[in-house]
């Protein structure tokens, strides 16, 4: 019986439910007409933040008694909390597969797109890979600056004088337009809705979408936790937080959090 029960659970992750009051999203990526709640992980890399990140974000004190009491319910094992990550680098690929694959037979409701970036648009784009795999180089941004390992201290430092366009391995990936799918989220009228997000290159661009959109689909966010990444974008970071600020309080529901 638990054999043909777990089958039948794997069958219907593959199998687009007919929803007439839930969300489009859910039935198509995983198969299930509602999520109570939903974590959106957005760079995953090799996959170990996208469970475990709203573990950490619950105990951020500027988030509410009202949010942490919801986001704790959203973290029972019994809940239907619903999860989606990000990865543009297909390094990480065949690992994610692995992953969502284990996170489903165990009942989870994953859905991690690999080899996509949470974007601005959904017409592809190009990729850069850092192809010497200590990982903090890889970017949408052709003009970034690279990474390299000094001598001196034996740790990777910023080279200003080398841009990932030159440097790396361009790679084709596809997009996904982040305010769209936010939008889609919220169609779905989840009780909880929490993204994180590395302020570090191409989410800039990202967040600035979000935030400068018609839709205000911020305000169908209740914790964005966001890794400020200042000493590499200075300029492009500051010019992100007072409109970041005014949008939390045109949202009485957003809350932005410090991640890590």
């Amino acid at each position: 019986v638990c054999r043909k029960g777990m089958r039948a659970h794997l069958r219907s992750l593959r199998t687009p439910a007919r929803c007439s009051n839930g969300s489009q999203l859910h039935a198509r990526e995983l198969g299930v007409c509602r999520c109570d709640c939903v974590f959106v992980d957005i760079g995953v890399n090799e996959g170990r933040t996208l469970m475990g990140w709203p573990q950490m974000a619950v105990q951020r004190p500027r988030i509410t008694s009202a949010q942490r009491a919801r986001m704790r319910d959203c973290l029972e094992p019994a809940s239907r909390a619903c999860y989606y990550g990000f990865e543009a680098n297909p390094a990480f690929t065949p690992r994610l597969r692995r992953l969502q694959s284990t996170l489903r037979a165990n009942r989870t409701r994953a859905r991690i797109f690999t080899g996509t970036a949470f974007s601005t648009h959904s017409h592809g784009s190009d990729f850069f890979v850092d192809s010497q795999w200590h990982g903090l180089g890889s970017t949408l941004v052709p003009s970034k600056s690279t990474f390299q390992l000094s001598p001196q201290t034996g740790r990777w430092e910023l080279n200003r004088s080398q841009t990932a366009a030159t440097a790396y391995r361009r790679v084709r990936v596809a997009t996904t337009d982040g305010a769209a799918f936010l939008a889609e989220l919220a169609s779905g009228r989840p009780r909880f809705v929490g993204v994180k997000l590395d302020a570090e290159g191409g989410e800039t661009a990202i967040l600035s979408h979000l935030l400068n959109g018609s839709r205000d689909v911020l305000c169908g966010v209740d914790v964005l936790a966001i890794e400020w990444h200042d000493w590499l974008l200075p300029r492009a970071i500051g010019r992100l937080k007072k409109p970041l600020a005014k949008r939390m309080r045109r949202c009485a529901n957003l809350t932005v959090v410090q991640w890590r």
